[in-house]
């Protein structure tokens, strides 16, 4: 445990030059993708930082595998997919999921959220990511 940096997290007016772009409880069917595209730019960090998380429904008693719906986080930066929770490929066992990329200037990510196994008809998930970038693509619904 440790003190946060908010100066270093969250886009804070006057105090640094950090964007965010959110996405709150969108709705994903399954084996659909949604994507982010950003443009990024020189500013106080080199860090792009994109959390998802989701509710996922009870597992049942006893389970090996218990994560009933799989939501997949990827972001893709410099023709090299990065995986969430320090990972080489997806995760398949957390409803919440980190990607921390060092980033240049000038270069292009993506960010994609997929569907990869839900037992409901849909599931919905919130996303953040902040760094220093512009947006430039995105599905309906994102906030920047």
């Amino acid at each position: 445990m440790g003190l946060m940096n908010l100066s270093q997290s969250l886009p804070l007016k006057n105090t640094n030059q950090l964007t965010a772009v959110a996405v709150n409880n969108r709705s994903i069917r399954d084996g659909a993708s949604d994507k982010i595209i950003l443009k990024t730019k020189q500013c106080s960090t080199n860090v792009l930082s994109v959390t998802l998380s989701w509710y996922d429904p009870a597992g049942s008693a006893n389970c090996a595998r218990c994560l009933v719906n799989d939501l997949d986080l990827t972001v893709k930066y410099n023709n090299k997919m990065f995986y969430p929770n320090g990972g080489n490929s997806a995760d398949r066992k957390n409803n919440v999921e980190r990607v921390r990329v060092t980033v240049t200037a000038n270069e292009q990510v993506e960010i994609v959220v997929t569907a990869h196994n839900l037992a409901t008809p849909e599931q919905k998930y919130s996303l953040i990511a902040t760094g220093c970038f512009d947006l430039l693509e995105a599905n309906d619904g994102v906030i920047s």
